[in-house]
């Protein structure tokens, strides 16, 4: 497989050989915390779906690639999106009011564009792993438009619901 990196940090992983399939159909799959294009795990799943004509587009979540220099002084978290560092981010929580801890789907919302500008006659299909899959799922769910890009939406191994799991644990 070919790997290129783009300014977005997503890796776009292509077959060698041409496409077996009759469909032109781009994976399109953002990992869970702490995984990326170049974890064991995500190279074979995309070693084994462009064996079947399927081209790949991994997103690097932002500070995950060492070798990738932030560009701005902020990271991606899961629980409250991304946020400068070194500055407190979030406001104070009033009474009874309900935190925004679903996960940010700014990053992969970026990189269904990148990869839509590049392949705009491809058909997509959103893939997510843990964390990475809570994400696919907010993101399908928040707008139309963004169903309506894709042929389906895989969630693999989505663990737990992030809002009540973090509601819980800011309790102790």
């Amino acid at each position: 497989s070919l790997s290129r990196s783009l300014p977005l940090s997503l890796s776009l992983l292509l077959t060698a050989v041409s496409l077996s399939l009759s469909l032109d159909v781009t994976l399109i799959v953002c990992p869970g915390i702490g995984n990326s294009s170049e974890t064991v795990a995500l190279r074979t799943f995309s070693h084994h779906a462009n064996e079947h004509g399927l081209r790949v587009a991994v997103l690097n979540h932002l500070g995950v690639i060492p070798d990738i220099a932030l560009t701005q002084p902020r990271i991606f978290t899961y629980g409250r999106g991304l946020f400068p560092l070194f500055q407190h981010s979030a406001a104070p929580m009033r009474v009874g009011s309900k935190p925004s801890l679903a996960g940010s789907t700014e990053e992969y919302g970026a990189m269904v564009r990148e990869v839509e500008s590049m392949y705009p006659s491809s058909q997509f299909v959103a893939v997510g792993f843990s964390m990475g899959a809570n994400l696919v799922c907010k993101y399908l769910g928040e707008d139309e438009q963004h169903r309506s890009k894709f042929l389906a939406g895989i969630s693999c191994c989505q663990g737990y619901d992030i809002e009540r799991s973090a509601l819980r644990s800011s309790n102790l």
